[in-house]
């Protein structure tokens, strides 16, 4: 299954993770720049799958939008690129592309 990014949001001085290689629920890889809450305490190992996951600002297919929808994806980096103070503009909703 491939993902696809649904809508776009523009940000202004954000904690954000920019990840060239992410999965979620057993997607192909996907990249993007998705906002999180804090970047030192946004990502973990899965103690019991190995995986590496973050957890990230954004909206799944027609949920609605709200400050606390948050959701993680699986991270395939060598590092997970973080940036303080980003402005730009990150993934807001993706959904399967179907």
């Amino acid at each position: 299954m491939n993902i696809i990014f649904t809508e776009m949001r523009t940000v202004t001085d954000a904690q954000v993770v920019m990840i060239e290689s992410a999965r979620f629920q057993g997607s192909e890889p996907f990249r993007g720049v998705f906002q999180v809450h804090d970047v030192d305490t946004c990502s973990h190992v899965d103690e019991s799958t190995g995986k590496r996951l973050v957890l990230v600002r954004c909206c799944w297919e027609n949920e609605p939008d709200h400050e606390n929808a948050y959701f993680e994806i699986e991270w395939n980096d060598l590092v997970l690129n973080q940036c303080i103070g980003y402005d730009g503009e990150v993934v807001a909703r993706m959904g399967f592309l179907y």
